[in-house]
Formats: structure tokens, sequence, C-alpha cells
């Protein structure tokens, strides 16, 4: 699997950036941990000959659906080019997705084929 040894540094380092920004951040966080996971989840990833993209992503946390007010999560979004090798790292404090009950899996990876918007889940 072409997942750079760089990754996981990048990673660091855009939460790094992502703490400085939003300093005063004490809830649905992610550290490190999570992002080794990410990182080993997309190693893990078997894609097949006519798949274009890996892409993988882990939310700090959910809120449940019924949630009236404004909540921020960290989110980080990874993006592999399987032809290139080109890795688009990005990480961010966003709106927390709604969940039922505030549940769900905090880490999806997807392998997305031509012409696919999310294409499958294979973790």
């Amino acid at each position: 699997m072409p997942v750079p040894d760089t990754l996981l540094p990048d990673l660091l380092a855009a939460l790094a950036a992502t703490r400085k920004a939003a300093p005063r951040a004490r809830e649905r966080l992610l550290d490190e941990s999570d992002l080794r996971a990410l990182v080993e989840a997309l190693a893990a990833a078997q894609p097949e000959a006519d798949d274009v993209l890996l892409r993988g992503v882990v939310y700090g946390g959910f809120v449940p659906n019924g949630y009236r007010y404004r909540a921020e999560a960290d989110v980080a979004r990874v993006t592999v080019d399987l032809a290139t090798g080109v890795t688009d790292v990005r990480v961010a404090r966003a709106d927390a997705p709604r969940r039922s009950h505030g549940r769900g899996s905090s880490l999806l990876v997807r392998l997305v084929r031509a012409g696919q918007t999310d294409g499958r889940i294979v973790n």
C-alpha cells in the first residue's frame, strides 16, 4: 500500500497547527493515538486494480442528533492518489457530526474507483 512514511509526522504537524489556532478547544479532540490508528488503517487497506483514491477520516467525537447548539470536533482527513502517490492531509476544527445518541465509528477508510464520489468502506 502506498502510504508515505511522512504521513504520521505530517498529520501531527497539522494537528499542532490546529491546536495553535484553537487553543481553548477542550472537547472532542484528536490525539496521537487516533492519528496512528488512521495511518495503520490506511496501510492495511488492500486496493484493487481499478481503485484510484484511498480516503481516510477520523473524528474527534460526535453529538446526538437532537443537540441544538453549535459544537466543534477535530477532524483529520487523508486522501492518497493511488496512481501518483500524492497525499493530501487536512486536520481542522469543524462542526461536530451528528449521530444517533452521539455514538458511531470515529474512523472510516474508503477506496474510491473512477466515477465514484464516496467509494466503499474497507474498515
